[in-house]
């Protein structure tokens, strides 16, 4: 969303700005600030929360005041970095990206200069559209898959809301599995919903894949090409 937006609102600077070399400063970046704030899990204070069940961790009753910020705090900042600040960076980027390109298709272009690039035009506008899209559709999903979860910790740690553990656990998987499906759901709606994508993906296809595809194209043209002779000859 943020490449989008230095495309749409610095055109001129985007070829500078939006290189892989920043992409991968970046991913460090936040990289190393996710480390941070989940520096925590990796100290004594967080361990098991019942001794046969590995699978659901917490903290260790035995630290008072990190059981409160895990309980009090720590849910907050997990709503805040996974859910809402993601998503209003997103919604922002998209909402700042449709106005840009609705602001350059509308400006004024010389007579003598309109037929010049319509063929590029066209196509710029096609994608365009298409990554407005994925973007919306990318937004969509994020917040369906996140939501659940986020608010689920958030209720069970504000309103103290008392249940068995076996129940609280079935609840924390369902919502854990549909926060994973996340990335397999885009992939798909990423699929459906752009021609874009979906011809971005087949170029990625092995290329022995695509040659084998082709010869046997090739041999079934051929083959019926052979039969039709026949027929016209008979």
């Amino acid at each position: 969303s943020c490449d989008r937006w230095i495309r749409s609102q610095f055109p001129i600077k985007a070829k500078r700005l939006c290189t892989p070399r920043t992409a991968i400063y970046t991913i460090i970046i936040v990289l190393i600030i996710d480390c941070l704030l989940h520096i925590h899990i990796i100290t004594p204070m967080f361990g098991q929360i019942a001794p046969d069940i590995k699978t659901n961790c917490g903290a260790d009753s035995r630290y008072p005041n990190y059981s409160y910020f895990y309980k009090e705090i720590w849910p907050i900042i997990t709503i805040l970095t996974v859910i809402i600040i993601p998503a209003s960076c997103m919604i922002s980027f998209l909402i700042a990206i449709t106005i840009n390109v609705h602001t350059h298709r509308n400006r004024i272009i010389p007579i003598g200069q309109i037929n010049v690039n319509r063929r590029e035009n066209r196509r710029a506008r096609f994608l365009h559209r298409q990554m407005l899209i994925l973007m919306l559709v990318t937004w969509i999903l994020f917040s369906l898959t996140t939501l659940p979860i986020a608010l689920f910790r958030f209720v069970i740690s504000t309103l103290n809301i008392q249940q068995s553990f076996s129940f609280s656990f079935l609840l924390l998987s369902i919502f854990n599995f549909i926060t994973i499906s996340n990335y397999a759901l885009n992939f798909y709606f990423h699929c459906l919903t752009s021609k874009l994508f979906r011809k971005e993906f087949f170029k990625c296809i092995p290329f022995s894949i695509s040659i084998t595809f082709g010869r046997a194209n090739h041999t079934v043209n051929v083959h019926t090409i052979h039969q039709q002779h026949e027929i016209v000859t008979n």
